[in-house]
């Protein structure tokens, strides 16, 4: 393929805060010197599922690999410690060492349900900064100043409003930055708000006399609520790796403009997944449907993008309960011991009490179609249907002596 194609593809839908003719360049030796272009990706394990807002980039360095370029997949799980503070009005909780290794374990099982094994190098920023001496640490923060540091839009907004803001989130973009200083990579590619994170990147590659890397920013997918940014923390995703009943319901439950926001955004990036702007238009019931049925194909697979579509229409177009669901097995002695909360919660459909106590007060479980509360004594025959919210279902087995 011709250089011009090239640049063509891999420049659609992103943003160069730098001006592309930098990245023109690169592409142009790299091509001439037969040398991949090493892309580098981060991602901080703050939270163990990989979102539909994730796969925008990722799908963009499917490309690159589609071209013979080689990824550098950054697990932050050493920055992932201190939270991104970019967008983020407070300061963020810090994560204990083993949350972060039990997210990064599942961010290592998902990516490649996009990217290519063998063009993809997994690192994690650990291994260089829990050997890093403190006279280094010094040395880093030297080459920037606080002045460059609260030109961020969320430092400076918190400073005006005389909110706190630690030295430990100053020292985040900073350590961010360098990773690339250490992989010495050609581009890092991102999210919007990654921006001024990845131009520190670039001052302090310069500081270092290494080549500065080239800037690439993806636009934000927004949340099923429509409004802000998709994020675990906003309750607001769709993850990849979820139940592909949830994936689907999730993809059907959302605005016809979000739809439409979610297939502009993946047009350029994965033309599969998508569908017609006519059928959009026309009939976009039709079309929340399709695209629904193409994300849950693509992370879940055909069968159960299959079974997820039939289970859609039985249970919200038909209003019925699925025909088949998982049982949730019990005895005597189980019931006679067991309030609502534990029972909620023993049955799988809720992952904690306080989950359960929460969804009850909201009036979002059933047994046999009845609402049930807090207060409602457990009652359940052998064969009751137990449901949580609008997706999950649980058909109780009690066994007999």
């Amino acid at each position: 393929m011709k250089i011009d194609d090239q640049v063509k593809i891999l420049s659609d839908g992103a943003n160069f805060p730098c001006g592309d003719e930098e990245f023109k360049e690169k592409l142009k030796l790299s091509v001439k010197n037969k040398k991949p272009l090493c892309v580098k990706y981060g991602a901080d394990p703050s939270a163990a599922d990989i979102h539909l807002g994730h796969c925008v980039p990722i799908f963009k360095l499917k490309q690159f690999q589609d071209f013979g370029h080689q990824v550098i997949f950054i697990i932050g799980d050493f920055t992932a410690r201190i939270g991104d503070p970019s967008g983020k009005t407070k300061t963020r909780p810090t994560l204990t060492t083993q949350q972060v290794k039990d997210n990064a374990k599942t961010y290592q099982n998902q990516i490649f349900k996009i990217l290519n094994p063998d063009q993809t190098k997994i690192v994690f920023n650990n291994d260089w900064f829990e050997k890093m001496q403190f006279s280094k640490v010094i040395d880093i923060a030297a080459r920037y100043n606080v002045a460059r540091m609260l030109e961020r839009n969320d430092f400076s907004d918190r400073f005006k409003n005389q909110e706190s803001i630690t030295i430990l989130e100053f020292f985040y973009p900073l350590i961010q930055a360098y990773d690339s200083v250490y992989l010495k990579n050609d581009i890092e590619l991102g999210g919007t708000d990654q921006e001024f994170n990845f131009l520190l990147a670039r001052d302090l590659m310069k500081s270092y006399e290494l080549d500065p890397q080239i800037v690439m920013t993806m636009p934000l997918l927004v949340g099923t609520d429509g409004v802000k940014k998709m994020s675990k923390s906003y309750d607001n995703y769709i993850g990849i790796d979820e139940n592909p009943i949830d994936i689907y319901g999730k993809v059907m439950s959302v605005s016809d403009e979000t739809l439409f926001h979610y297939n502009e955004l993946f047009l350029c990036l994965n033309k599969e997944m998508c569908v017609s702007k006519e059928l959009l238009q026309t009939y976009p019931y039709q079309a929340k449907h399709d695209f629904a049925f193409q994300i849950t194909m693509k992370f879940q697979g055909e069968k159960e993008a299959v079974k997820a579509r039939d289970h859609f229409k039985q249970v919200h177009q038909n209003r019925l309960v699925p025909e088949e669901i998982e049982e949730y097995l019990l005895s005597q002695s189980d019931m006679s011991d067991m309030d609502i909360v534990r029972f909620v919660q023993n049955s799988g459909l809720v992952s904690s009490q306080s989950e359960g106590r929460r969804l009850l007060s909201q009036n979002a479980i059933k047994i046999d179609g009845k609402k049930v509360s807090l207060e409602t004594p457990l009652s359940v025959q052998d064969g009751s249907v137990l449901q949580v919210g609008k997706r999950r279902f649980k058909k109780i087995r009690i066994q007999k002596k």
